[in-house]
């Protein structure tokens, strides 16, 4: 994996867990209730970016590893993912 690939994983690796972190443990004006006036119940009370962004990273970089580690030792490999040979036409033959 050179360096663009390894980018490019670990960006989108990045975008996968910071949606997923963001929906983790929300604070709404309803749960808290204070409701400003003209926004909705569900709008977040006290939404720490840094926070949400700190983790998301660290947690990126574990899974970005583990991704990369997997794609360089080879312990995958692409014959591994070809079902086409394995579930394909005449793959019992």
């Amino acid at each position: 994996m050179d360096v663009g690939s390894g980018v490019l994983v670990f960006v989108l690796i990045w975008v996968v867990v910071f949606l997923v972190a963001v929906q983790i443990r929300p604070h709404t004006q309803d749960d808290a209730g204070e409701i400003v006036p003209g926004t909705p119940a569900s709008a977040p009370r006290n939404f720490d970016m840094k926070k949400k962004l700190r983790i998301t990273t660290l947690v990126a970089v574990v899974v970005w590893a583990a991704v990369a580690w997997v794609i360089t030792s080879g312990v995958v490999t692409l014959d591994d993912l070809d079902i086409v040979s394995r579930f394909g036409p005449g793959a019992g033959r």
